[in-house]
């Protein structure tokens, strides 16, 4: 989403979307992706990769190479903004889980 604008797995209703999740189909091809790097592709592809075996760990991300591109020479500041947009999005995520709880609870 943060590349794209878009989440990775589209359909036409939350149902067709777990099932696209569940089996791994998702599409970085035409539209918005034209504008992103074959790296960065790489690594959302390593992300969402359906076999846990192969997915890509955070440790291996941070040292991907679309990561190594972007930092540049301010390898040192630029690593301690992925981390903090990291932390970020854990609490955004803890927050959601929570709201979602007390959703379910309340209905």
């Amino acid at each position: 989403m943060l590349l794209s604008g878009n989440p990775p797995f589209n359909g036409a209703s939350d149902l067709h979307i777990l099932e696209a999740v569940k089996k791994g189909q998702f599409n970085m091809e035409g539209g918005v992706w034209d504008d992103i790097s074959e790296s960065a592709k790489d690594l959302v592809f390593n992300m969402l990769s359906l076999d846990p075996k192969n997915r890509i760990s955070a440790v291996d991300a941070l040292a991907h190479r679309w990561i190594s591109e972007s930092l540049g020479s301010n390898a040192v500041k630029a690593k301690e903004k992925v981390h903090a947009a990291l932390d970020n999005f854990r609490k955004f995520n803890s927050g959601n889980k929570l709201k979602q709880a007390a959703m379910g609870f309340m209905i």
